[in-house]
């Protein structure tokens, strides 16, 4: 089973995407990207979904330092946010988001999407 990282300040969110996700996936979360760094360095997840608006370090500067980590640069990454500016799109996928999903978002595009990044992920290690 894949294990799901989600980093994200609003409880409410984290609680929902844990509800959605926890039957097909392994959940774990985070709310703020210092302790998600933490988890990620001990217990690398197979896909993490990121927030852009969180406390002290935000999800560009933290989805940048994943690229920098030799351990995590292959990470797959999905931005998650309510941004819905073309910029802020194209920020997140610069900084090497592989997606970048809207707030709110269908359930079940949310596990296609995450289903797609790690097919692809998958394939390209093959």
């Amino acid at each position: 089973m894949n294990k799901i990282m989600i980093i994200d300040d609003e409880e409410d969110f984290r609680e929902i995407a844990k509800k959605i996700l926890s039957k097909k996936f392994e959940v774990i979360a985070s709310e703020n990207a210092d302790d998600g760094w933490k988890i990620l360095q001990e217990n690398t997840p197979d896909l993490l979904l990121l927030d852009i608006n969180l406390p002290k370090v935000g999800g560009y500067t933290l989805c940048q330092r994943i690229r920098n980590d030799e351990k995590l640069k292959k990470l797959p990454v999905i931005m998650l946010t309510i941004r819905h500016r073309k910029e802020d799109q194209l920020k997140g996928l610069n900084v090497g988001a592989d997606d970048y999903i809207l707030k709110p978002f269908e359930p079940k595009e949310l596990v296609a999407r995450i289903e797609r990044v790690l097919e692809r992920c998958r394939a390209e290690r093959e």
